[in-house]
């Protein structure tokens, strides 16, 4: 039986001047069989803390992005999961954000694909990719 955690969340949508949208390489560091996948920033919202407020510390906390334009919620949603040995039930809070492709660059770290700034456990790296795209890359 793993221990379990509800709360709400929120999650960044955020899109570059050339409106490619900005994806965090995730994936497990205890589960080595759970294959890796592609997410928007996010994280648990603190107690008082509005969702709008938790969008952008969370962004600033997972890619030390801090210049942004917030604009509205755009997507709701109940998700459950499993992430380092836990279970997480969340009602998630998706907002709309703009950035200048030059405000997106200095979150990461050019040597290693690696988030500056991140307080997550596991293997992290950043990129923008093309809202036009079929998919998104993975490899």
């Amino acid at each position: 039986m793993s221990f379990l955690i509800r709360r709400p969340a929120a999650r960044c949508v955020l899109l570059d001047n050339a409106r490619r949208v900005f994806l965090i390489r995730s994936e497990d560091p205890i589960d080595p069989h759970k294959p890796e996948w592609l997410e928007i920033p996010g994280g648990g919202v603190g107690y008082g803390e509005d969702s709008a407020a938790a969008c952008l510390r969370e962004l600033h906390e997972e890619t030390g992005i801090t210049d942004v334009e917030m604009g509205p919620c755009v997507w709701t949603q109940y998700v459950e999961y499993t992430f380092c040995g836990m279970r997480f039930e969340s009602n998630e809070r998706s907002t709309w954000l703009g950035a200048t492709a030059a405000n997106t660059a200095p979150a990461v770290s050019k040597r290693s694909r690696r988030p500056l700034s991140s307080r997550r456990a596991g293997g992290r790296s950043m990129n923008c990719w093309p809202t036009t795209s079929p998919r998104f890359p993975l490899a």
